[in-house]
């Protein structure tokens, strides 16, 4: 009996990545939404109802795209981080900014703008070309795509440019930092410490320059503009109303912005919003008019002992900023002010036990990436559900973990503990 050949890999991903794009093209028919180009004026998000789709795609082509690599090929792929270079250069002289809407811009033109030589600004834009920024239509000019278009948002521009400037540095130094420190517990043993030659944790730095600050907010900013982070996931995903009029306290809610869509989507809460080192008065006069009575601002060391009491505690991405300890410290201080059936709801995102087992693998490269960020910055980072449930159990053996929400397509999770005395 002959037995059945089986079909090569790189012929099903090829059959599924043609199956998935047929898919795909079928939800952007029956949305009239054009299909995706690199046009200046092209959508730059797909429909949500074609995310099962696009995650097929992406992880279908990204297989194929290695599999017809060399292994010395696939590993200088994953390690060149030469870019971050062009991106810096960049983002430091406004590049997105300074090449028309509609038109086009020379490397010569840039040179004067810059003060650079024109075979140096050409090196570092058309790697950006490369990249898919930018495209160079004639030789020696370029026109916006649509990722150098959005490019000209502030707070994106500022975000890439906290990447290209701190971020590369800071990720040099991450072996460098476990061998002097490899049991670290404090947020000033890391690799960002190393590297830009300072002592305090990243919070105290940024604290103190208020460029950095800036950087920070912006970044801050564009994370809820990522797919799967976006707050539509955390106001869709959770029964906000089936809480009843309630008190929630937003720790660490930086200036506010959760709260306020919160106040604003769900007349039942009523919002106070604890950070340290803030201007409260300064925070309350962006609110609306009409949230003004329902978010209020209040500075507060989020690791000091609560001095509120309220029904809800919501605490989204702090505790992934910090080693283990800060985040049991943390929620042992809110121990002091909580009442019986009192909740806390962690935002947080949730790492696959094993890489491929949850997510697909488009997004945990890029969720690993950034726990390895977190590791080399602040001793952060992400967690498994099991290390979140030992965290709450090391935390209080009465926080009771009730319920684990996670919104389809949302990278973030709802933890909802329960305070059971």
């Amino acid at each position: 009996m002959a037995i059945a050949k089986s079909t090569p890999r790189i012929v099903e991903l090829a059959t599924q990545i043609s199956k998935s794009v047929a898919d795909l093209q079928a939800v952007l028919d029956a949305k009239g939404v054009p299909s995706p180009s690199f046009d200046e004026n092209a959508p730059p998000k797909l429909p949500k109802e074609a995310n099962d789709a696009q995650d097929a795609v992406l992880d279908a082509t990204a297989e194929l795209h290695d599999l017809l690599l060399e292994p010395v090929t696939l590993v200088l792929k994953n390690s060149a981080n030469n870019s971050m270079g062009s991106l810096g250069f960049m983002c430091r002289f406004d590049i997105p900014n300074m090449v028309p809407l509609g038109g086009k811009l020379s490397y010569a033109e840039i040179a004067k703008k810059t003060g650079f030589a024109e075979f140096v600004v050409s090196r570092f834009m058309r790697d950006c070309v490369c990249m898919r920024i930018f495209r160079e239509t004639e030789p020696g000019v370029i026109e916006h795509t649509k990722t150098s278009k959005a490019l000209r948002a502030p707070w994106f521009l500022a975000w890439l440019r906290a990447g290209a400037e701190e971020g590369w540095a800071t990720m040099l130094g991450v072996v460098d930092a476990l061998q002097k420190w490899p049991n670290a517990s404090e947020s000033d043993q890391t690799s960002f410490n190393i590297m830009h030659n300072t002592t305090g944790s990243y919070f105290e730095n940024v604290a103190n320059d208020p460029e950095k600050a800036a950087r920070f907010g912006a970044g801050m900013a564009t994370q809820w503009e990522f797919p799967g982070y976006q707050l539509e996931y955390l106001l869709d995903g959770f029964d906000w109303a089936a809480l009843g009029p309630v008190k929630v306290i937003d720790v660490g809610g930086f200036k506010g912005r959760i709260s306020i869509a919160l106040a604003d989507r769900f007349p039942n809460l009523n919002m106070l919003v604890q950070d340290m080192g803030m201007n409260e008065k300064e925070a309350h006069a962006a609110v609306p008019d009409e949230l003004k009575d329902r978010v209020n601002f209040m500075a507060h060391d989020v690791f000091g002992t609560q001095t509120e009491s309220a029904d809800v505690y919501f605490i989204r991405q702090v505790l992934h900023d910090w080693p283990d300890k800060y985040g049991i410290k943390l929620l042992r201080s809110q121990i002091p002010k909580l009442k019986k059936g009192a909740k806390i709801l962690l935002n947080e995102s949730l790492l696959p036990e094993t890489p491929g087992s949850s997510l697909p693998l488009w997004k945990e490269r890029d969720l690993r990436t950034m726990d390895i960020g977190l590791l080399a910055t602040m001793n952060g980072r992400e967690r498994t559900l099991k290390e979140w449930k030992a965290i709450i159990a090391e935390a209080d053996p009465r926080f009771v973990l009730q319920n684990v929400v996670q919104p389809k397509d949302s990278m973030l999770a709802v933890m909802e503990i329960v305070w059971n005395p």
